[in-house]
């Protein structure tokens, strides 16, 4: 009996490579033809194991499904959660931290050092150009920082003391910043 499987093993093997090359050149007309060989080979191999899964045991690639859904919406909802809770007012120690929304939030803008212009200094956000929602001087000790409406120190906005988090007032601009000892 043993001797029939030095038999059926070969011919299931080439069996097996056979279907993945016919996957593989499906997978590759299914794309347009721009899908590497490997990519082409990798899909193939990966459509052929979920075929043999729902074909060998249905009930447990449904239980797989199931788990693998159920760990994507956990990892969406949770960095979800994360990005609007931890990360705000996240700033590093030192530097001002300005965002587009309210309550620290938001893709923000940080300076470890004065700037007298924000549309042509060393750091540049997208949103700058509509105005700052909130801010935060993440120095613990030492200067305050003040902010202008205008580039070149123009036209004071306000005032931020060390660790102090400020919510702007709607469409406040601001174009340049700087360190001064206390605030006014």
């Amino acid at each position: 009996m043993s001797w029939i499987w030095f038999l059926v093993l070969p011919v299931a093997a080439i069996v097996v490579i056979a279907l993945l090359v016919v996957a593989a050149r499906s997978c590759v007309v299914v794309t347009g033809g721009g899908s590497h060989p490997v990519v082409a080979i990798l899909r193939a191999t990966g459509l052929a194991l979920v075929v043999w899964l729902v074909v060998t045991n249905p009930a447990r690639a449904a239980d797989m499904v199931g788990n693998i859904v159920h760990i994507w919406t956990s990892a969406v909802t949770s960095s979800e959660e994360s990005a609007s809770t931890s990360d705000a007012w996240a700033c590093p120690d030192g530097d001002i931290c300005f965002w587009p929304d309210k309550g620290g939030t938001g893709l923000p803008c940080n300076w470890d050092d004065f700037d007298p212009d924000w549309s042509s200094g060393t750091v540049k956000c997208s949103w700058t150009e509509h105005g700052a929602r909130s801010l935060y001087n993440g120095t613990k000790t030492g200067s305050a920082v003040v902010y202008f409406a205008e580039t070149e120190y123009q036209d004071p906005v306000g005032c931020a003391r060390p660790g102090q988090r400020v919510d702007l007032p709607d469409a406040t601009q601001v174009r340049s910043h700087t360190w001064v000892d206390d605030c006014p």
